[in-house]
This record gives structure tokens, C-alpha cells and sequence, in this order.
């Protein structure tokens, strides 16, 4: 950053200076250079009480900081022979999540595509970025948004998913060709990076923007974007990256944002003003306003068919009071499941486990015989 953006910055964050200088952060680093680069920014910004020294002695100063900037990896040939443990971070981490719950934590590394524990980074730190990209700016912001950060975030809410876009984008934009990397260090082809870099920004730009029908079309349009993108890549894409990206898109359902009951990563061919969403306390589902159809929220149900069993009756028995006969109820809920397992990998595989344990499953001969129709109806072999 030039003299010119860092002078800017301090005036940006002046006004906050007071309030900063409340604050005792400490920087946990081995790499010297890098740990006196921060604590300079956050002095120049206001921060009046900022120390700095190795990950192996900042495990005996955690104690008595409102934030503590951590990097995550212990550096080549600097781990000390009793830690067994590669990710230090996360062990700092997990001591002060324990004995100092108010303290805020954020996790760095030089770069994020490597790591290979996303969730648990994203989920047990306040915040993360990465040391060798971030300018003042964003070190700035990450520590403001940490330390004004509610002290209970639902790891489904919105605040969350969005945290775990930032962190995908930032993986993304880390090789970019653009940054002198390749996004084959993500066993990404060019093309496949271009389009999940661009539809990760777009649907954290939407979670940030509202709610309403027209945002929920939005994100099943960009959502089915990136799960045909990922399904493109599944057998190059790095295990970490795909697991961390697919846990965030099936959360994305459980925010709130009027889904209710519909599963946003199977596409509804019809127009929702032509729905309406009913909770049963037996499960969520969507029916049209004739009664003639009913779509399930099969990606919350449980892979265990005895458990899911209740939901799938619910639906079935909802058909049938308005009018259906039992086997017209089966096939539509059998379509249903059928249909949403070829748009949805997570449905496929629960209903193939659902499908697994029909010999042994305690459950009606009802649900058994929707779940071998829905396998039919999926052109999925029966087990």
C-alpha cells in the first residue's frame, strides 16, 4: 500500500481511534516482520495497546486481550517436539473459546488455499484472513468487525454463511491468475475458477442485500450455478475446498430469509405466488394452492429412514386429505423425491441410504413402498 492509501486510511479510521484505543490486542506470529506490520497499522489507527511476539510464547500471554490475531500453522521446522499438532491457531483458539469466551479471535496464514480444516477455522474463529494479501484496510475492518461482533452468532445464520462466503471468495481470489497463482493449486480448470469465483461474489452480495420472493429466486439461480460448477470438478477439486463450499451452499436453506420449508438447491419449476408454505410440526413442506402437488424438505430429514419415516407419512397423509387415494399420494411424493435427487447430490445419496435399509427399517409398508418407487422413478438401482 502506498503512502498516499495509508494516510488515507488513518483519517478513514480516526474517527474510531477513541474507541480503539480501549482495546489490547495481541499478534501471534513467528514470522517477526509480519507480526511488527500489524501491530504498526493498528497503532497508526488508534489501538493504543498492541503486543506482538512468537505463537509459542503468545500461548502464555492470551490472558487479559480483547482480541488476539493468531496465525494458524506453525512455521517450517518451528513447531516445538511435544506440540503434535500442525494447525497452532486452532489450538490458541480453542483454549480462550474455553477459558476466555469474550475475547475475540481471529486466525491468519499466508495463504488459505492450502489449508485443509476450512470449517473448523471458519467456525471456531471470529474472523480470518490471509497475512500475505491483506493491506491495512483490511486488516483494519476484519478487527472492527471482530471486536463489534455479537458474542452468539447460530452457525446458520446469515452472518455465518456470509463469513463463509468471504472466506471462499478469498480462497478463490488467492489463485487467481490474475495473482500470479494458478487455480490448479485448487484443481480447478480456468473456466470452472472464473464461475465459482463469480457466483460466490454474487450470492454473498445478495445474503448482504435482503430478503423477499424475488432474493430467494436469485440465490436457486446462482445456487444451481455453482452445483453444476462443482459437479464439473468433482474429481479434481481439492477434498477441503469442495467439502467447505458444499457445507455453505446447504446451509444457505437454513437462514432466514422466508425459505421456510424450500429446499433453495433444487430449482422449483413453478412460480412460488402459486405456493404456499405450510408448517406441519411433523415437517415443512410446499403445496400448491390446487392441492395437487406437495414438495418435501427432504434435505433436512434424516438419513436414517426410521427416522425420516414420520415426515414422509406427514406428507403422504396430507395428500390424502384432500382427496388423493393412497397410491396416488405414494407416486406424487415418490416423484418429488425422485426429482429433487437428480437436482441434489445430498438428496440422492439419502434417498440411495434410505433405499439401503428398507430390509431392516421398522416403518410402514407405505413409506417403504414411496421410497422403492422414488429409487425407480430415479433410475437409481434397488437395492
Amino acid at each position: 500500500m502506498n503512502g498516499k492509501n495509508a494516510q488515507n486510511t488513518k483519517v478513514n479510521e480516526s474517527s474510531n481511534s477513541v474507541m480503539a484505543s480501549d482495546y489490547k490486542v495481541l499478534v501471534g506470529d513467528d514470522d517477526v516482520n509480519n507480526a511488527r506490520r500489524i501491530c504498526s497499522i493498528l497503532q497508526l489507527n488508534g489501538y493504543g495497546t498492541t503486543t506482538f511476539c512468537s505463537k509459542f510464547y503468545s500461548l502464555k500471554e492470551l490472558e487479559g486481550y480483547d482480541a488476539v490475531i493468531l496465525d494458524i500453522v506453525w512455521r517450517k521446522n518451528a513447531r516445538p517436539a511435544h506440540e503434535k499438532d500442525d494447525y497452532f491457531g486452532l489450538q490458541g483458539a480453542r483454549y480462550l473459546k474455553h477459558n476466555h469466551p469474550k475475547s475475540k479471535i481471529i486466525l491468519m496464514s499466508k495463504f488459505a488455499f492450502d489449508l485443509d480444516r476450512l470449517n473448523e477455522i471458519n467456525n471456531i474463529a471470529d474472523d480470518f484472513f490471509s497475512s500475505k494479501s491483506a493491506d491495512s484496510v483490511k486488516i483494519l475492518n476484519t478487527l472492527s468487525q471482530a471486536l463489534n461482533k455479537s458474542d452468539s452468532v447460530d452457525d446458520n445464520s446469515r452472518e455465518r454463511i456470509v463469513k463463509n462466503f468471504e472466506l471462499a471468495e478469498s480462497i478463490l481470489d488467492e489463485v487467481d491468475e490474475r495473482n500470479g497463482r494458478k487455480p490448479d493449486l485448487l484443481g480447478l480448470s480456468s473456466d470452472i475458477h472464473a464461475v465459482l469465483l463469480q457466483e460466490v461474489r454474487v450470492l454473498k452480495s445478495i445474503l448482504l442485500s435482503g430478503t423477499g420472493e424475488s432474493t430467494l429466486t436469485d440465490i436457486s439461480n446462482h445456487l444451481k450455478i455453482l452445483i453444476e460448477s462443482l459437479n464439473m470438478c468433482s474429481g479434481t477439486i481439492t477434498k477441503s475446498f469442495s467439502n467447505f463450499l458444499t457445507g455453505t451452499l446447504n446451509s444457505v436453506q437454513e437462514i432466514d430469509l422466508k425459505i421456510h420449508s424450500c429446499d433453495v438447491l433444487y430449482i422449483v419449476g413453478k412460480s412460488m405466488s402459486d405456493n404456499r408454505s405450510i408448517d406441519t410440526g411433523g415437517g415443512n413442506y410446499i403445496e400448491s394452492n390446487s392441492g395437487t402437488y406437495i414438495q418435501g424438505d427432504y434435505i433436512s430429514m434424516n438419513s436414517d429412514l426410521v427416522q425420516a419415516a414420520s415426515q414422509i407419512q406427514d406428507l403422504i397423509e396430507q395428500l390424502q386429505k384432500r382427496g388423493l387415494t393412497t397410491d396416488v399420494a405414494q407416486e406424487g411424493i415418490a416423484k418429488d423425491i425422485a426429482t429433487q435427487s437428480q437436482n441434489n447430490p445430498t438428496i440422492k445419496e439419502k434417498l440411495l441410504k434410505w433405499g439401503q435399509s428398507l430390509g431392516d427399517a421398522t416403518v410402514s409398508d407405505v413409506v417403504k413402498g414411496t421410497v422403492k418407487l422414488a429409487i425407480r422413478s430415479a433410475g437409481l438401482p434397488l437395492p
